[in-house]
């Protein structure tokens, strides 16, 4: 929960933000469904019919789904939320859905909005405009060999820095990083995106863990334009170790954990006066025409 507060910006961070953080953002398993489905348009040779039903039943089921977990956000008082997932074969196209469906939300949900683009699909998105945060999920490979040095990590991560400095100037908006994570094994950040069930014989290494994730965020926290990061993953209840191995994502009681405690009370570039994203909207006064 202290992970939110740094990451918002906000001084307070009370049970209806942790519920808003797994209600809204951690719906991604649901999400997923959503862009399985999304595949569909990649492959129009299916047939017209085929495609127009799936657009059909996207723009349905899909901004129902949204909504319902608006209302739910707005309800529990929470400071953002997501209003998609990983969206790849679909975020850069059906912009009047989009963009309509944006406009839904925010008649429901007061707070920030944002999208959590893969990423490697952020420089994709066609909607950010609409938005308030530019979303990531923040996998990075920060190396492409073995047994990579921690000045190799931080080179990865300054080298997966520079589109999105350039996509923040392009568009005035500061990023968050939806979720960051690295699982708890030897060379976590050569292909950080594999999922702990499908390891076998895993070479267990929490220093691997935390000096990829050190990498990552200390990279970004130095840029005024970063408004913080969600670590994947903690669990509501911290001491349940059911959901995954133990050199999965968690950092619970691992070296990361510390280090993480350090960075969140660190200073961020973004640290300060109020960052411009949280300020209240105020209109250029209109010019009067004779």
């Amino acid at each position: 929960v202290a992970f939110g507060a740094h990451a918002w910006k906000v001084p307070v961070v009370t049970q209806p933000v942790l519920y808003a953080g797994y209600a809204a953002l951690v719906a991604a398993a649901t999400l997923r469904r959503f862009r399985e489905a999304g595949t569909l348009f990649a492959i129009l040779g299916a047939g017209a019919a085929m495609f127009l039903v799936s657009l059909r039943c996207l723009d349905y089921y899909y901004r129902e789904f949204v909504l319902a977990w608006a209302r739910d956000a707005a309800e529990a008082g929470a400071d953002a939320m997501s209003i998609g997932v990983e969206c790849t074969s679909w975020s850069g196209r059906f912009a009047p859905f989009w963009r309509s469906l944006i406009a839904e939300v925010r008649a429901v949900f007061p707070g920030l909005l944002t999208y959590s683009a893969n990423w490697d699909e952020a420089e994709n998105v066609i909607f950010w405009e609409a938005l308030d945060l530019i979303g990531v999920q923040a996998f990075y490979p920060l190396a492409h060999h073995d047994g990579a040095t921690f000045e190799e990590y931080l080179e990865g991560a300054r080298a997966a820095r520079e589109p999105l400095a350039r996509l923040a100037e392009t568009l005035a908006m500061p990023v968050l990083f939806v979720e960051i994570g690295y699982t708890t094994r030897r060379d976590a950040a050569v292909e950080p995106w594999l999922w702990p069930d499908d390891m076998t014989d895993v070479a267990y290494s929490e220093e691997e863990q935390a000096r990829a994730t050190e990498a990552l965020v200390r990279t970004f926290a130095t840029e005024d334009w970063f408004a913080g990061f969600l670590v994947w993953r903690y669990y509501a209840n911290l001491d349940d170790v059911s959901q995954e191995a133990i050199w999965g994502f968690s950092p619970h009681a691992k070296a990361t954990e510390p280090m993480l405690t350090d960075v969140f009370a660190s200073d961020f570039a973004a640290d300060g006066e109020t960052p411009r994203w949280l300020r209240p909207f105020e209109p250029e006064p209109l010019g009067r025409t004779a």
